[in-house]
């Protein structure tokens, strides 16, 4: 069994006839207005987006290092001494 693909019944007057399912936008007038009233909402969309939204945070280490002190800060991990573990390993062998 193989797959058929039916036919859209196209209005051959239809000056699209893309839009045959759609037969508010056949005529080019009001194809523009749709998509006039697409952008303008568009755009809406964005303005309310922009002036509702929480300010950004900032996220450079430089604005993290103003707010914390330097005790603030583990600092353990640059005293690991690694050479001691190696003198280890190695006099046990």
């Amino acid at each position: 069994m193989g797959w058929t693909v039916h036919p859209v019944h196209r209005n051959p007057r239809s000056p699209n006839p893309g839009f045959a399912r759609l037969p508010i936008l056949q005529t080019p007038g009001q194809y523009m207005s749709a998509m006039i009233t697409l952008v303008a909402s568009f755009l809406l969309l964005v303005v309310g987006i922009t002036l509702t939204a929480p300010p950004l945070k900032n996220i450079y280490w430089k604005a993290e290092l103003k707010q914390r002190s330097i005790d603030g800060f583990d600092s353990k991990m640059g005293f690991i001494n690694l050479n001691s573990r190696a003198t280890k390993l190695r006099s046990s062998s």
